[in-house]
């Protein structure tokens, strides 16, 4: 990490002067984090497009075979759950209206066009990336805790989408690409926590039950990075009004938020010394 003017740690919001040094030499785009560690933390999701991988403007990687494998033994295994079998019908659903073609040919097809020299998708071609991505990050939602290999991306893709309706977020003005970029290596960042909300939760639960009760560090830093994002939105949307992802992102994200327990996190906190 460099030290640079002062910024907000994309984990936890705090007040920082510390930035991710590839990030600003190979894609000009200060982000900070607070400590070392909330830098080491963040690492597994932060490094898929740390530098030139993809920080300014925010990309994801290219659709890859692993990806497109990934979704079609999952489309071919029985489904245990209905979640899982909703996942199924749904990507078979925009594979076909989306390119007309069945599952297996229009996944190939993806991996084809995405990894190709300076590689020109069509929107539909990145919406059915997106939807694909998403759905794999929902699917996992279904696997037993603590699963291998979480899934940073995909959930990233998960979150993106619901919060900003699938948005790609493109803009002619560079103003918007600064919010933007942020925005998303701040929700990227977030996939760390959300992929141990659960876990969190029930260590809340379980450090209530104890006298004195004791509030577990992860659980602040939950309820920090959660008032974070919302500070982010908020400060987004006064400064581009007219900033089309950040119109219904404040209103968006506070519902998400509710749905995690941010309510249940900010009580529990409150009566905690």
């Amino acid at each position: 990490m460099t030290v640079a003017a002062k910024g907000s740690c994309l984990l936890c919001g705090t007040p920082s002067t510390l930035r991710c040094s590839t990030c600003a030499s190979e894609a000009h785009i200060d982000l900070y984090f607070c400590s070392a560690e909330h830098q080491k933390l963040t690492w597994p999701a932060h490094k898929i497009v740390c530098g030139k991988r993809g920080a300014h403007p925010f990309r994801l990687p290219p659709f890859s075979r692993r990806e497109a494998d990934q979704a079609w033994r999952r489309y071919c295994q029985p489904a245990t759950e209905d979640l899982q079998a909703q996942l199924q019908r749904d990507l078979r659903t925009i594979c076909e209206i989306g390119t007309g073609k069945d599952v297996k040919e229009s996944l190939d097809d993806l991996v084809v066009k995405a990894n190709r020299p300076n590689a020109q998708l069509s929107l539909d071609d990145l919406d059915i990336i997106l939807a694909v991505r998403a759905m794999s990050g929902s699917w996992y939602c279904t696997l037993p805790a603590n699963s291998p290999h979480p899934p940073y991306l995909e959930t990233f893709a998960t979150t993106y989408d619901s919060l900003t309706g699938g948005n790609r977020g493109s803009s002619s003005d560079p103003s918007h690409e600064m919010l933007h970029s942020p925005l998303c290596h701040r929700l990227l960042a977030h996939t760390v926590l959300y992929l141990r909300v659960d876990t969190i939760m029930q260590n809340l639960k379980a450090a209530q039950k104890k006298t004195p009760a004791s509030i577990p560090d992860e659980v602040r830093l939950l309820k920090q990075n959660y008032d974070a994002l919302l500070e982010f939105a908020s400060s987004a949307r006064k400064e581009a009004p007219e900033w089309e992802v950040g119109q219904k992102l404040e209103a968006n994200l506070q519902k998400y938020l509710a749905d995690l327990g941010e309510a249940d996190l900010a009580k529990a906190l409150a009566g905690s010394v």
